[in-house]
């Protein structure tokens, strides 16, 4: 499955709309870095064509209280030193995923609302043009 990053970029070491989360994964928590970069290499592979597996073992959710269509991917789904939320769209159609927010739960809490707007607002740029 091809995986890209807000705005256009398709390698998770360029520049591009969650840069600053990735930048700070990789200074800040190492763990969540390599888990988070072995998870994007993971569901990139051509094998992969659908969501299936991931939202079965519930690494990927549909956020239900938004009316794009617009998922979660948890990585990893539950851990007490973090999980790195990113805020993606699936094109099923074209066997890919473009990811335009994330952010990093540390403890118990419930999603950063600020962090799904923009996701929202990112995904209306981006296919309500």
């Amino acid at each position: 499955m091809k995986v890209t990053f807000y705005p256009n970029f398709e390698d998770i070491s360029d520049p591009h709309g969650v840069e600053k989360l990735l930048k700070d994964l990789k200074s800040r928590y190492p763990r969540l870095w390599a888990l988070v970069k072995e998870a994007i290499k993971d569901i990139s592979r051509k094998e992969v064509t659908n969501l299936d597996d991931y939202v079965k073992t519930k690494w990927v959710s549909r956020l239900s209280h938004v009316s794009e269509p617009l998922y979660e991917f948890r990585i990893p789904p539950r851990a007490k030193g973090g999980v790195v939320r990113l805020y993606f769209a699936y094109m099923k159609d074209k066997g890919s995923i473009k990811i335009f927010s994330g952010e990093i739960k540390i403890g118990n809490g419930t999603a950063d609302a600020a962090k799904i707007q923009s996701a929202i607002q990112r995904y209306r740029e981006e296919f309500e043009k």
